[in-house]
């Protein structure tokens, strides 16, 4: 019989990061989508120099397949199209990781304010129908 296959196929995260950066000048990686099976392809994911900090740090990518890790696919998000690049604008503007602590203070203060109002609504209402009985 033959030996098990392993999961992975080796690779060089230089070799890839160089051929990224090739691909798309300035490319700054930031995370990596390593295959869960082998056939599946190796993603680089970043930001490329001069784009806006609103898209994040992972807006574009690189994806890389088969034998010897050949490129696949690229996905700039400056030069994507309006609906690619709202979408690539969801997940940094949800969680708040465009614009560091001072935005994720302004968020968390945010987030706040529905259970303030509730409790300040109810304290007025406790106020009013205490004087009412009163």
């Amino acid at each position: 019989t033959d030996p098990p296959q392993p999961a992975f196929t080796t690779f060089s995260l230089d070799t890839l990061a160089a051929r990224a950066r090739a691909r798309l000048p300035g490319f700054v990686e930031t995370s990596l989508f390593v295959p869960a099976a082998l056939g599946e392809p190796v993603e680089l994911y970043g930001a490329v120099a001069g784009t806006p900090a609103v898209f994040g740090t992972y807006a574009s990518w690189v994806r890389f397949t088969g034998p010897g890790w050949a490129h696949a696919a690229v996905f700039d998000v400056r030069t994507a199209s309006w609906s690619a690049r709202l979408d690539a604008m969801v997940g940094p503007l949800h969680f708040g990781n465009y614009g560091g602590l001072p935005v994720k203070l302004v968020y968390a203060a945010l987030g706040l304010t529905p259970g303030l109002l509730a409790l300040s609504g109810f304290a007025l209402w406790r106020l009013r129908r205490q004087r009412h009985r009163a």
